[in-house]
């Protein structure tokens, strides 16, 4: 007894047309998820917005992001939290409040997220 038996040319464009219509549900449903989350960042950002306590000004530290009436930048503060805690930074950056150094957070994360770094 065999269980192999020929696949039709009819049963075959029906599996490419369940194919076809699975792919644009699932395009359709990540098309509304990036949706959803571009509206949750945004409402994130809104709440916690760096804008004001970030300054990009070429004529401080060449224009790189940083806390806004120092010379600290944004990259020194992101990098600097890999090996010390919140408080080893305040500690070490008086001139620091946390709100600063979760608007450095706020700003990395969004630059990530509107570029690619590889």
């Amino acid at each position: 007894m065999s269980f192999s038996r020929p696949v039709s040319a009819c049963s075959s464009n029906s599996i490419l047309l369940n194919l076809w219509v699975w792919r644009c549900i699932i395009r359709r449903t990540l098309v509304e998820l990036k949706r959803e989350i571009d509206q949750v960042w945004s409402d994130l950002m809104s709440q916690h917005s760096w804008s004001d306590r970030i300054l990009c000004d070429p004529a401080v530290h060449h224009g790189e992001p940083c806390i806004r009436g120092t010379r600290i930048a944004v990259s020194v503060i992101v990098a600097s939290l890999a090996d010390m805690s919140i408080e080893g930074l305040l500690g070490q950056y008086s001139q620091l409040a946390r709100e600063d150094i979760q608007a450095a957070l706020y700003y990395a994360a969004d630059a990530a997220r509107s570029s690619l770094v590889a």
